[in-house]
């Protein structure tokens, strides 16, 4: 599938998924960008894509709509089928603001980012975010051949400044964006889940 149709059903997609919710302005414009340029080519892994499936697979952590109708997935995090997600916590209020939630392949559930232009900027670090870190192996890490016009893209398009230091294996920039995230939701976050499965006790939030 060539990147243009596949953009196209990822538009179709989106309209599925995100249904009553206006699609922030950010991620149509990344549609336009990595349709452009192509998915995993300007951060390590990441690719926009849905998750239709309603099993426990998909979360393993409940099967109650509320879960499915909350958490609305967007994207791929990493190499293990991690996702991105927008967590609704407040329906009253655009999706522009609601913080962004990474759903592990194994288990791991949390809070990464207040909004989807501050995943942006956990984006343009490089590497891809396992478990909500994004840690970068200088001596193994190459850099995705269209980083360099993400990162201009994000500044052009959407007034976005891109993480600063790129060339370190473990940014406080990078870092501080998820601990102020995880400060400000990540105990409504877990209240959540907790409310929807009493047995869910997994939660690892970011330290």
């Amino acid at each position: 599938m060539n990147p243009s149709d596949n953009m196209n059903k990822i538009r179709l997609e989106y309209k599925a998924v995100f249904g009553k919710y206006q699609i922030p302005e950010a991620l149509n414009k990344l549609i336009d960008f990595e349709e452009q340029y192509g998915s995993e080519t300007y951060c390590e892994s990441f690719y926009l894509c849905t998750d239709l499936d309603k099993t426990p697979d998909r979360g393993q952590y409940s099967l109650d709509e509320e879960y499915f109708e909350r958490l609305i997935i967007f994207a791929n995090a990493d190499g293990t089928g991690a996702k991105y997600a927008f967590w609704v916590n407040n329906i009253e209020k655009s999706l522009e603001e609601s913080p962004i939630i990474v759903i592990g392949s194994e288990g791991h559930i949390q809070v990464v980012a207040k909004n989807i232009k501050e995943l942006l900027q956990l984006l343009s670090f490089g590497p891809e975010g396992m478990d909500g870190s994004f840690y970068k192996d200088l001596d193994d890490f190459e850099e995705p051949e269209n980083a360099s016009e993400f990162r201009e893209w994000m500044k052009s398009e959407l007034n976005i400044q891109p993480i600063k230091d790129i060339d370190v294996e473990d940014s406080e920039e990078v870092n501080d964006i998820i601990n102020q995230a995880v400060k400000e939701f990540g105990d409504p976050f877990r209240e959540w889940m907790m409310s929807l499965n009493p047995q869910y006790a997994s939660f690892d939030e970011y330290e």
